[in-house]
């Protein structure tokens, strides 16, 4: 999916990682302004482990939840979890089930929409 996500930011002691609610977001002191484009400029692939990618589907959920008694880390909360919401209790079936259900939103890499497509680091010439 296209959206803008890509952030620049200069380094400053004030800017802190918080998560206020259900999602995490920087805070920025408030002479930090910032400017948005709307080319695109960066290509992002968020291919992680399968293991990692199951984490993250229920990360917001833990974080929302707040409930460390019962949940003390994000891998007792996903547990449970993956029961109610993949039918299994098997790791590496849900891991399979949650990857299929991601993926099935991602759209094909349409080179005449998103020009050629970008090469790795090695292949930039510098």
């Amino acid at each position: 999916m296209v959206h803008i996500e890509e952030y620049v930011h200069r380094f400053s002691p004030s800017a802190r990682f918080i998560h206020p609610h259900r999602f995490e977001a920087v805070k920025f002191p408030l002479f930090y302004r910032s400017l948005f484009w709307y080319e695109p400029y960066a290509f992002h692939v968020n291919i992680k482990s399968a293991h990692r990618m199951l984490l993250r589907h229920f990360w917001e959920d833990w974080m929302e939840l707040k409930d460390y008694a019962a949940y003390p880390t994000l891998e007792r909360y996903a547990e449970t979890r993956i029961r109610e919401e993949f039918a299994t209790s098997d790791w590496e079936e849900a891991e399979d089930r949650c990857i299929t259900r991601t993926v099935q939103d991602y759209i094909p890499y349409d080179q005449q929409r998103f020009g050629p497509y970008p090469g790795t680091a090695a292949t930039i010439p510098a």
